[in-house]
């Protein structure tokens, strides 16, 4: 008997779900079979097909989990900038907005389309954008208040929001060496720039 079932049923779903992002990212949704999703996550079609039922279930999911991923990484984020002085708060908020992606696969052109034209994984991008924002409104609100800033910052956060998706594009697009010093860039324009909200000084 093979072994493979004896694995808890998350940690397969798991591996599944490792190897869908993989081959999703480096050739595209049309040209991925089945097939190939259970053989590198080494299984047979028919293991892969007891856990998914089709392709763009495993496509859904792949996405729904790497999305759980970001929404982790955002809330360590939050909870570490809580308390901390309001210039810092931004530095922090600003510094983990613009991070080298640690799993940058999910925001290659190939799986942004396919997330654009498939309804639950453009579903699931919405909510995303929605819960994200509000964590980091919740974040600026203190700096907000506190600075009398004049602002709302769910404003703000919808702003910063806009540029994230516009780094996005540019992730998708720019080779290596463009997207570090893109990033680079990004950070330090826009930490100063809300660093001239703040009494005390600009941020370096």
């Amino acid at each position: 008997m093979s072994t493979f079932r004896k694995l808890p049923e998350e940690v397969r779903r798991q591996q599944i779900l490792e190897a869908a992002l993989h081959a999703f990212a480096q050739d595209g949704y049309d040209k991925v079979s089945m097939a190939r999703i259970a053989g590198e996550a080494g299984l047979t079609k028919g293991g892969l097909y007891f856990h998914f039922s089709s392709k763009e279930e495993v496509f859904s999911a792949m996405v729904e989990a790497e999305l759980e991923h970001r929404w982790e990484v955002a809330r360590e984020m939050a909870a570490r900038a809580k308390d901390l002085p309001p210039l810092e708060v931004v530095q922090r908020v600003l510094q983990r907005w613009f991070a080298l992606d640690d799993r940058p696969d999910l925001l290659t052109p190939a799986i942004i389309a396919t997330c654009i034209a498939m309804e639950r994984p453009r579903e699931a991008f919405r909510a995303q954008v929605d819960r994200v924002t509000g964590l980091v409104a919740d974040v600026l609100s203190p700096v907000v208040e506190q600075l009398q800033l004049g602002m709302d910052a769910h404003e703000l956060a919808e702003l910063l929001m806009v540029f994230r998706v516009g780094v996005i594009w540019k992730e998708t697009t720019a080779s290596p060496a463009e997207l570090e010093r893109f990033r680079t860039m990004i950070t330090g324009t826009l930490t100063r720039l809300l660093g001239t909200l703040v009494p005390g000084g600009v941020a370096p």
